[in-house]
């Protein structure tokens, strides 16, 4: 297994040009999501790279392009060859997932969820059974390719790098997975670190 951190903080400036034609309310409001949602899985895909090609000499990682499903979220390249890498985020607590969303009011939590999240404070109440109910959500998808990697980014900076190593126990890997390789990004940057979970090699 392999954990690693980087201590400079390292980013890409990213331009994006989306032309879209006139087109009814809800369908320009479905490409807004789907151009968010690609922002997302790509910015999570570069900020694990800059961590991988600096810390582990397996060649360089890179993205190439957006998939559809039932593919994985983007297609890779790893040397010369290609990778696929499904993208995932854990929020924590729907408490937690609000504030980083900024769904609702500011500041603002429903009475019926404020006892429950807010008394979650060890990690493994508050984002181990989400990590172990997205795994096991993504192995049971069809990808149609391979090698394919799960990528899970943590959407906060409630703990650190060696919090999650020291409950990397804690989180449960199906047996029939379809995956060479699943690792966490520790954050929402890439100085948060990077742990692998579990490899197929």
């Amino acid at each position: 297994m392999n954990m690693f951190l980087i201590k400079k903080v390292l980013t890409s400036k990213l331009t994006w040009t989306v032309a879209i034609a006139p087109a009814p309310l809800k369908t320009t409001l479905c490409l807004l999501k789907m151009d968010e949602k690609q922002k997302l899985e790509r910015g999570a895909l570069e900020q694990f790279a800059i961590l991988f090609n600096s810390k582990l000499d397996r060649g360089e990682l890179k993205f190439v392009e957006h998939l559809d499903p039932p593919y994985p979220d983007l297609k890779c390249k790893l040397k010369n060859d290609d990778l696929f890498v499904e993208i995932a985020h854990s929020y924590g607590t729907s408490v937690d997932a609000r504030k980083v969303l900024r769904h609702g009011k500011k500041g603002q939590v429903k009475e019926e969820e404020e006892v429950p999240n807010v008394v979650a404070f060890n990690l493994e109440d508050r984002i181990v059974g989400e990590i172990n109910a997205t795994i096991y959500e993504h192995s049971l998808k069809d990808y149609k390719v391979s090698p394919i990697w799960l990528l899970i980014r943590i959407g906060n900076f409630l703990y650190d790098l060696e919090e999650f190593e020291s409950y990397k126990h804690r989180i449960l890997i199906p047996v029939n997975n379809k995956f060479n390789e699943i690792w966490l990004l520790c954050g929402p940057r890439s100085d948060s670190g990077a742990v692998q979970l579990w490899s197929q090699a």
